[in-house]
């Protein structure tokens, strides 16, 4: 009997390890976002939030025969892709598990290459060459491969990587920076930014706190004019309509609520007041995608929210 029980508890074990190894969380490929924040502290108590950094993916691009996603980069809370930076062009081979940024060969703009930047079929001891931005060349930095020093999985079976000078996560990325990576250097400095929260679909798919906010780190004792408070949308996403509901500490003698689209056009508007902090807006004629809710206050933005459609 316990030799059977042994037996039973090996093969658990094993299967539940296996299961956890092969686990595969791919990147998001479109409606997703990513939210970090920009920290200064003056000690290790005090720290101001001094910024906010943000990436979303806005369509796909086509380079010699091969699909990648635009991903726009925003110092705002409000996305605006007319006032954004289109950063990196970047595609997941799932079946290796290797991610690729397409990047400029010495700083030349037409001439692109294809460079390794994420790659979740290393395991410990593995040593990988990945991209490096130019400025870490234009520094000296030392170019030679990192070393994977630890693999562990979280809650959700998703894979993290210690390396020398960085961290990964599976499906997510750097927390540190989507696309700019560390620079291997004798003089490295601990980087500033901090990814609050990953949102694919209208789903948190990774949140760094449990402050229900993508916009704030808690503690911090200064707020970046632009971390505005949340708007509250259900359901989410949205077939034929949605419930926005506005924060009572903001609501105005007036106001109007706006569902923008990624290039920042107004597609649905509406009139509010401080009686009136919840209304209803159809989405029956939005196509699918990913757009923008934000509440407005003697011309000022007092808060916004990321609507999904799906029909």
């Amino acid at each position: 009997m316990k030799h059977t029980l042994l037996l039973l508890c090996l093969v658990w074990c094993y299967g539940f390890n296996a299961t956890a190894q092969s686990s595969n969380f791919p990147f998001p490929t479109q409606n997703a976002y990513w939210s970090y924040a920009y920290i200064s502290c003056v000690t290790t108590d005090i720290c101001f939030q001094s910024g906010m950094l943000q990436y979303v993916i806005a369509g796909d691009s086509v380079v010699n025969g091969i699909t990648y996603q635009k991903y726009y980069s925003s110092n705002d809370s409000i996305f605006d892709l007319n006032q954004a930076t289109l950063v990196a062009l970047f595609r997941e081979d799932l079946a290796t598990r290797r991610s690729y940024i397409l990047a400029m060969v010495d700083g030349i703009p037409n001439v692109l290459e294809e460079r390794l930047l994420y790659d979740f079929s290393l395991e410990v001891g593995d040593a990988v060459n990945v991209y490096l931005p130019d400025y870490c060349i234009a520094s000296l930095c030392n170019a030679s491969p990192l070393v994977v020093n630890e693999i562990s999985y979280d809650a959700e079976g998703r894979k993290h990587i210690k390396l020398d000078f960085a961290e990964w996560i599976e499906g997510i990325g750097d927390p540190t920076d989507l696309f700019n990576q560390i620079c291997p250097c004798a003089t490295f400095t601990e980087l500033d930014y901090q990814l609050l929260c990953v949102e694919d679909n209208g789903n948190n798919i990774y949140k760094k706190y449990d402050n229900n906010s993508c916009y704030q780190v808690p503690g911090s004792v200064g707020i970046h004019n632009n971390a505005l408070l949340p708007l509250n949308l259900r359901p989410n996403p949205s077939d034929n309509w949605v419930q926005i509901s506005l924060p009572q500490t903001i609501a105005a003698p007036q106001g109007i609520v706006q569902i923008t689209d990624l290039q920042a056009k107004v597609v649905q508007q509406w009139q509010v007041n401080a009686a009136n902090t919840a209304i209803q807006l159809p989405t029956t004629d939005l196509p699918n995608g990913m757009y923008f809710v934000q509440y407005i206050a003697d011309r000022q933005v007092r808060a916004v929210a990321r609507l999904v459609v799906q029909h």
